[in-house]
């Protein structure tokens, strides 16, 4: 599955995103910062209408707006 990055782990900012342009429309200041990076997995719909949200464990290095390869896992 793709994912697509919000927000990039240890930052504060989670930028909002169009779930189907991948438009860039806002961002946001948190209190507390990402542990890992975050965003939503595309081509996805959850019961409220929106993309399932995500973290992604990983060691590598994102910036928001990336999309990423990856596998699910429960937790």
């Amino acid at each position: 599955m793709k994912a697509f990055i919000e927000a990039v782990a240890g930052s504060r900012v989670r930028r909002k995103y169009d779930e189907v342009t991948l438009v860039e429309t806002g961002k946001r200041e948190l209190r507390e910062a990402y542990p890992f990076a975050y965003g939503f997995v595309l081509g996805t719909r959850t019961e409220d209408g929106d993309a399932l949200d995500c973290f992604i464990v990983s060691k590598g290095d994102f910036s928001p707006g990336d999309t990423v390869e990856c596998e699910a896992e429960e937790g």
